[in-house]
């Protein structure tokens, strides 16, 4: 049987796809505030401080769990197809990831990637990283990162015809 975690992630899928069937014109602004309801999944970690920053030119949200390591950072970037989802509906998620790690979380908005250009996603990463390398005086290979994140970075040195190691 599933959890009712799983359950509740269930239904909220089926309410989009309704939505989707009943307009599938949808504008993206619409859909945008559809996706917005991510976080009303999640549950508040407790415990963890949300500031917003400017990273490197790129919105970001920093998640603080109280008493975290602050030499280290997880840096992620929400999911949502370059399209929707957004640093506010997956700072719950991640706030989760970074307390049970105890350190700082960095999560990237990457909503604005349909207005700024595919190709400048990779930019924008290493506007970020170089940041959060900044903020940490680590390498970005100090640095956790999300399979977002990693695909982004890979986007980057594909196109700068740049070998990245796996992971």
């Amino acid at each position: 049987m599933a959890s009712k975690q799983s359950e509740e992630l269930n239904k909220l899928y089926l309410e989009w796809v309704a939505a989707l069937k009943a307009n599938p014109e949808m504008p993206l602004d619409e859909l945008r505030l559809m996706f917005e309801q991510w976080e009303r999944i999640t549950s508040e970690p407790g415990g963890v401080d949300y500031i917003e920053a400017d990273a490197g030119g790129v919105p970001a949200m920093w998640a603080v769990p109280k008493n975290c390591a602050q030499d280290r950072v997880m840096l992620c970037a929400h999911g949502g197809g370059y399209v929707c989802g957004s640093m506010y509906t997956h700072r719950k998620t991640y706030a989760h990831a970074a307390k049970a790690i105890g350190c700082r979380a960095l999560n990237v908005d990457r909503r604005e990637t349909l207005q700024v250009g595919v190709k400048r996603i990779g930019e924008r990463v290493a506007a970020v990283a170089a940041f959060a390398e900044e903020r940490t005086g680590h390498r970005l290979d100090h640095v956790a990162r999300n399979d977002q994140v990693l695909r982004s970075v890979r986007l980057e040195c594909l196109a700068r015809r740049v070998h990245v190691e796996p992971g």
